[in-house]
């Protein structure tokens, strides 16, 4: 039964990364290979904010999706300019940019979460607080393998009501090129720039 608890909490992790994944690359047709990056920041805000600054769970998330969206702009300010495998480039260069400050920002002498061993390389920071919030404490694996899920469901239906109606509308400009051409432009340029950002607060 913890077996299937430990796939229903990996499920629900990765299938966030990859609503994601599918708003800026399936709807917005920009390939980015920075989305495990993004994922690592907001991984790492988090457990630092539950860590070293005591915050509970609902602030050290809404810390961790501040963060992420913020660094986001190293990608979706290129995305007015760079297209296609320049874009794909771009990604990539934020992407071990990212990796390379995670792994090697650590000292196998200093405290994990200080500023000489931030994220402790390939070790990983332990005893993150379990998280709770109201009346509900994830302290045990059927009670994670919940909050996963019912995170994992209010991304699904953030997704579901932030895509269709701005690509129906985008859509619907395609049959009249002659008309709205200059407004799907528009449309698609202001996408661009927001999906990339919009998509790193999902992970």
């Amino acid at each position: 039964m913890n077996y299937l608890l430990h796939l229903l909490i990996y499920l629900s992790i990765y299938s966030i990364v990859a609503m994601s994944l599918n708003m800026i690359v399936g709807y917005c047709g920009l390939l980015s290979l920075a989305q495990a990056g993004y994922f690592a920041v907001g991984s790492y805000v988090y457990a630092l904010a539950a860590l070293k600054l005591g915050l509970g769970f609902l602030p050290a998330l809404t810390l961790a999706i501040g963060v992420a969206a913020l660094l986001s702009l190293a990608l979706s300010l290129p995305a007015w300019r760079f297209k296609g495998d320049s874009f794909v480039m771009v990604s990539l260069a934020v992407q071990a940019l990212f990796f390379s400050v995670f792994f090697n920002w650590s000292n196998p002498g200093a405290e994990p979460g200080t500023m000489t061993n931030l994220t402790n390389g390939s070790f990983g920071l332990a005893g993150i607080p379990k998280p709770s919030f109201l009346q509900f404490k994830a302290d045990s694996l059927p009670s994670i393998a919940i909050l996963s899920l019912v995170l994992a469901t209010l991304c699904g239906l953030l997704c579901w009501r932030l895509a269709p109606a701005e690509f129906k509308r985008i859509k619907s400009s395609l049959k009249r090129p002659n008309v709205e051409h200059r407004q799907f432009c528009q449309r698609k340029a202001r996408l661009d720039t927001i999906l990339p950002s919009a998509t790193t607060r999902f992970i």
